[in-house]
């Protein structure tokens, strides 16, 4: 399938994702992306980046358990 972008009006068959930092109103910073249109390059959709996301919930698991370790 595919979309057209609603500024360009191309049609889209690839994306331009870049990496952002997205914040909350507490003040957390996560890691995002942006899903770009590769003619124009409008924003097309943005989300918390999963890979990101699973990178940081291993390391920060993994320290738990390593610093429960040496107790």
């Amino acid at each position: 399938m595919v979309g057209k972008c609603p500024k360009c009006d191309g049609l889209v068959t690839r994306l331009v994702i870049h990496g952002v930092d997205a914040s909350a109103l507490m003040g957390k910073t996560f890691h995002a992306i942006t899903y770009n249109c590769p003619l124009c390059n409008c924003v097309l959709s943005c989300g918390i980046d999963p890979i990101a996301l699973k990178s940081d919930t291993v390391k920060q698991t993994t320290e738990a358990v390593i610093s429960q370790l040496r107790r």
